[in-house]
């Protein structure tokens, strides 16, 4: 689980993501007013999640 920053263009926007864990992915999206630190509890406790 690195958790480090990746990215990828669409459409000449390039968005950014973090891929933490194994599993069923699960898209968080953050107002526009913060970024992906906003969930950084959450994250890392999905991340580390069994089920």
């Amino acid at each position: 689980m690195s958790g480090e920053l990746a990215s990828f263009e669409v459409d000449g926007y390039q968005l950014v993501y973090q891929d933490l864990g194994e599993g069923t992915p699960v898209l968080l999206v953050h107002g526009s007013l913060c970024d992906y630190r906003y969930w950084q509890w959450q994250l890392r406790a999905s991340a580390s999640a069994t089920g």
